[in-house]
């Protein structure tokens, strides 16, 4: 859609914001070859270049919508809106739906092929495979996939008991649930890899006491500190409050957009 403002008055700084998204857009892709460079791994996955990406479109996009004064163009620009809209939800269905229900990998690929550097750097992960999976870059010192799913009590910088085990944890999405008496108070670590969002809380008869979680040091996954004692222990992702504000924002501002972008058209037909 960002091309539209080819066919528009320019203007000196959006010049700039869109030869920057392309960029942008092509170290993403990785023809760019940024990836290679260590401090880049900070973003764990190079599509989070989307962050800034999007919102400079943003800008492009509208003032390129707001100067169309070419009927074809903006049915053009409508048609791509609602394709994109289709194969956004399309792509979504398949991952969630079918896709991602198949966590077999194939016979002729281990799953330390998958994860290998070079493998990673030259073609990428195989997402059909790896879609359902809890897994950071090959470059870091951890295979999450194949990291065992039990709670772990930490005991040392890098040692730890193993004091719960699959068939007693219950998973379901984000979330992991289970029951253990705890001899002392304890940094216990979930097979989880950290991320600003998740929570953990004990529930009880009397409601839900939330726990001091981190990100856990050596192991980058998530920990909670657990007083002793015999606790029903929930870890959910709750998401940030950025996150919401951003949800919160985005719905009605998509909204105001289209019917903006549709009474615009419809008073420019009159004209």
């Amino acid at each position: 859609i960002s091309f539209l403002y080819l066919f528009v008055k320019k203007n000196v700084y959006l010049n700039v914001l869109f030869v920057l998204s392309w960029i942008l857009i092509l170290v993403e892709s990785g023809f760019i070859p940024l990836y290679l460079i260590e401090q880049i791994s900070v973003l764990q996955f190079l599509f989070r270049l989307s962050i800034i990406i999007f919102p400079i479109m943003c800008f492009i996009c509208s003032y390129s919508f707001d100067n169309l004064d070419n009927n074809k163009l903006s049915a053009v620009a409508l048609a791509i809106i609602i394709f994109g809209s289709l194969l956004s939800i399309g792509s979504c269905y398949y991952t969630y739906h079918i896709n991602g229900g198949d966590n077999n990998y194939a016979d002729d690929e281990s799953i330390y092929y998958l994860l290998d550097q070079k493998n990673y750097l030259e073609h990428g992960y195989n997402y059909g495979q790896l879609s359902a999976g809890d897994y950071l870059p090959a470059s870091m010192p951890y295979d999450y996939l194949t990291y065992p799913k039990n709670i772990r009590q930490l005991v040392g910088e890098y040692t730890y008991n193993e004091i719960v085990y699959d068939y007693e944890i219950t998973t379901y999405g984000s979330k992991i649930e289970f029951v253990h008496y705890f001899d002392e108070d304890s940094l216990i670590m979930f097979p989880k890899s950290y991320y600003k969002g998740y929570q953990a809380f004990i529930i009880n008869d009397d409601g839900w006491t939330k726990l001091e979680t981190i990100n856990v040091p050596n192991f980058r996954l998530v920990g909670a500190y657990v007083p002793a004692g015999e606790h029903h222990i929930l870890l959910q992702y709750s998401g940030t409050i950025i996150q919401k504000l951003s949800l919160l924002l985005s719905i009605p501002g998509f909204t105001i957009a289209i019917i903006y972008y549709f009474l615009k058209e419809h008073r420019h037909g009159k004209a």
